[in-house]
């Protein structure tokens, strides 16, 4: 009994911070470039299954060179950790093969847990070949068909599809997150660095990235990153944040002297149809927020994959405004069920001390 109240106080705890990120995520509904934060209890069942399938999903990631974390948040959303899993259209095993794509692959046991991952693995790395890496259309093909991909061009707009892209996205992150050596608390926080949607504000200094990397900018406490590229000139010329912090290029900071500016894709500056610079734009394997929208670096530099550089355009948050309200919600209807549950704990304990300990 005294356990259970130890319990539904870690229950309340964990809601208390859990309900402090909801609100300072709602907060920076509006801000720029900005990326929600997290909170994950990772279970006794969610070690469990890592433990099992983890060396199958390494496998399968070194054999097709996909990333281990995206096949894990496949596997989860299709079936949950369950190899004996058939859906209503007849999908099975782990990674739900269809028979057509098992038979396609040779694969004689879909229920076999190593046979299934590998054979999953190989399907949506040619996936991911077919669509350029682009990780979402993969998932979409993944789930829908490549043939509804094709079709709409894009991700197609069935909710079964979105719904699914963001689930596996989800079991993703939540798996990198804790993977990292840092983290050997059951209760981890986390930034999610996916991208927002794009907003056309056709103002000639502002700007979004397209891809990973982030704009470098210099503070007086070093170099940070952001991806909020709402900039303005000061007074001598220069592309600065709204701080007044110099936004850099790869030449340093960077001088608009004339009239009119322009972006190439690649991120090259011009001035008056010149070339006076490129956007410097750095990734690295890890972050922490710094503040004022800023992050600073926590881990090794990466090699910069090719970016799309908008003018024109911010980058809105990636927070999902109805999802976090929603939660806000279910947050506090736990903590609130932790806290009866407390009360109803100490009653029952009170009762036993003080009744059931009289009798003779």
């Amino acid at each position: 009994m005294v356990a259970g109240i130890y319990k539904a106080r870690d229950g309340m705890h964990f809601g208390a911070r859990e309900l402090e990120i909801i609100a300072n995520n709602v907060a920076n509904i509006s801000t720029s470039g900005f990326k929600k934060d997290g909170l994950i209890f990772q279970s006794i069942l969610e070690e469990v299954l890592d433990t099992e399938w983890n060396p199958i999903i390494e496998k399968a990631a070194e054999t097709y060179n996909v990333d281990s974390n995206l096949i894990y948040g496949v596997m989860m959303a299709e079936s949950n950790g369950n190899p004996k899993a058939v859906s209503p259209k007849g999908a099975k095993g782990l990674m739900q093969l269809m028979d057509s794509v098992s038979e396609q692959l040779g694969v004689k046991d879909p229920f076999d847990p190593e046979t299934n991952i590998l054979a999953g693995t190989k399907y949506l790395g040619k996936l991911l070949t077919k669509f350029g890496g682009n990780e979402k259309l993969a998932l979409a093909a993944y789930n829908a068909g490549p043939d509804a991909v094709k079709k709409y061009d894009g991700v197609p707009p069935y909710k079964e599809t979105i719904g699914y892209i963001e689930k596996v996205l989800d079991f993703k992150q939540n798996r990198a997150v804790k993977a990292q050596p840092t983290n050997l608390s059951p209760i981890i926080e986390f930034t999610d660095f996916r991208e927002g949607p794009l907003q056309h504000t056709n103002a000639s200094l502002d700007f979004a990235i397209q891809g990973k990397g982030f704009f470098a900018v210099r503070t007086p406490h070093g170099i940070k990153y952001t991806r909020c590229g709402s900039f303005e000139l000061d007074d001598n010329g220069i592309l600065v944040t709204h701080q007044g912090y110099p936004v850099l290029g790869e030449g340093g900071e960077i001088l608009i002297s004339g009239e009119k500016v322009s972006i190439s894709r690649n991120g090259s500056i011009f001035v008056d149809d010149a070339l006076m610079d490129r956007f410097l734009i750095q990734d690295f394997d890890a972050f922490r927020k710094w503040g004022e929208n800023f992050f600073e670096p926590t881990g090794k530099e990466l090699d910069s994959d090719p970016v799309t550089i908008s003018q024109g355009y911010v980058e809105k948050s990636n927070l999902e405004p109805t999802k976090e309200l929603v939660n806000l919600t279910e947050v506090s209807r736990r903590y609130e069920a932790c806290q009866h549950l407390i009360l109803v704990q100490d009653v029952t304990l009170d009762r036993v001390i003080n009744t059931v300990g009289r009798v003779r």
